[in-house]
């Protein structure tokens, strides 16, 4: 549901631009606004994409559990599959989170400042959207951490903690810049 709600943000982006090419007024800015469309609907494929890598990474996840216990061997087998399978379930809400963050903002405000503002709704509706993408991934990445904090090698160790610390700054700039760009939005069209 966060790629989801990346896609639908993406799709709102690409959107405003279309509509704001051929118009009166907006000459000076159609190849601003053509590359953000064009940007923007490959974020929107991307993003609908990862919907589909989350999935196969929590089938691998799943997967892993059904593996035989029986004896020490098959026990430390399974485990190391689990770990890896969630670090790989990890690493897909993580790069949404990460795209969101670094991708969508910019675009965002490039249709907000300059697009045609009979769409300015939809552009709030963008950054709303891509906040709620980010939220959903952090929590994601939040709650796949959470299920290898206590294990006890250190690679897994370690991995929590630099994924953690780095979702983290990724997730406070991100929120930071959408929530500045929807109370951007909302001053322009809100009386």
């Amino acid at each position: 549901v966060a790629a989801l709600a990346a896609s639908l943000s993406a799709a709102l982006t690409a959107m405003v631009p279309a509509l704001t090419h051929g118009k009166k007024g907006f000459k000076a800015v159609k190849a601003e606004m053509n590359e953000v469309a064009s940007a923007a609907q490959r974020l929107k494929d991307h993003y609908r994409d990862v919907i589909d890598r989350d999935t196969e990474a929590f089938n691998e996840v799943m997967a892993a559990f059904r593996l035989p216990r029986g004896d020490d061997a098959e026990c430390r087998a399974r485990d190391a599959a689990i770990s890896e399978a969630n670090k790989g379930a990890t690493r897909v809400p993580f790069a949404l989170l990460r795209s969101i963050a670094e991708d969508l903002p910019a675009l965002i405000e490039a249709i907000i400042e300059r697009g045609n503002p009979n769409s300015l709704s939809d552009a709030g509706v963008a950054a709303l959207m891509a906040r709620a993408g980010l939220e959903g991934a952090y929590l994601n990445v939040g709650i796949n951490l959470a299920g290898m904090a206590d294990e006890s090698d250190a690679a897994t160790k370690r991995f929590v903690a630099e994924t953690g610390a780095a979702a983290k700054g990724f997730y406070e700039a991100g929120a930071q810049r959408l929530d500045e760009l929807a109370a951007r939005v909302r001053g322009r069209v809100i009386s």
